[in-house]
């Protein structure tokens, strides 16, 4: 009885570069393994949006994996958060003096 290759096709990135390649890994080989570590898996969207994105926390599941909790947050053009317009205009906050 021969041995069921295990080879998936999947999206992977690497952190430091900007494109997501499209790739195959085969679970057999140590080889194929090694080529791929330190690059997480993805889906590859065919829009973009500018982001910011922040780590919360980085844990150790029960299962031995790593649980990674963040948040992210949309911004304009100009790469300032979207959240952040127009709180300091007069029209958004009225300062009462006593």
């Amino acid at each position: 009885m021969s041995k069921k290759e295990t080879k998936i096709y999947k999206n992977v990135w690497k952190p430091g570069t900007e494109n997501v390649q499209s790739t195959s890994i085969n679970f057999d080989s140590s080889s194929s393994i090694a080529a791929h570590a330190g690059k997480l898996f993805t889906v590859k969207n065919t829009t973009t949006e500018n982001r910011i994105y922040k780590v919360e926390s980085l844990s150790y599941a029960e299962d031995g994996l790593i649980e990674v909790a963040g948040s992210h947050a949309p911004v304009n053009a100009s790469d300032q958060l979207t959240v952040l317009q127009g709180w300091d205009t007069s029209t958004h906050f009225k300062i009462e003096r006593t």
